[in-house]
């Protein structure tokens, strides 16, 4: 079961001095939720935490939330590149990173259904924007 989904684009920017507090964000989500009685958050089921919480590395952590990172030769993220199968709760990993990432950096993704949207980060903001595809 799940929603199957698949990058199409992307423009995406993280300079390296912002790889430690970006981490930290990440680690931050990853904490455990007392109130579901299991220790963990559920939406992160997929999300192998005790990797994320041990990561050394923002690249690290970024792959347990099945994102790959393209870096440049001064090692700031210069674009990132979805490595699952189906729907998680990336946007709120991504939420926790938005003020790290450059603005108008954007991922767009489509759903198995079609269904078109992208996570768009403006000044350390992120939105969730629908897309429509136009014929002229």
């Amino acid at each position: 079961m799940g929603y199957c989904i698949s990058q199409t684009d992307s423009s995406f920017f993280i300079p390296k001095e912002l790889f430690g507090p970006a981490l930290q964000s990440i680690r931050s989500i990853m904490k455990k939720d007392p109130s579901d009685g299991t220790g963990e958050s559920c939406f992160f089921s997929w999300v192998n935490t005790e990797v994320v919480l041990e990561a050394k590395t923002l690249t690290d952590a970024l792959k347990a939330w099945r994102w790959e990172p393209t870096l440049d030769e001064h090692g700031d993220i210069i674009d990132l590149s979805f490595m699952g199968e189906k729907s998680g709760a990336d946007y709120f990993m991504f939420d926790a990173i938005a003020p790290y990432v450059g603005s108008q950096s954007y991922i767009s993704m489509a759903g198995e259904d079609h269904y078109r949207w992208r996570w768009f980060f403006d000044e350390g903001v992120l939105f969730e924007q629908k897309g429509v595809i136009t014929y002229v």
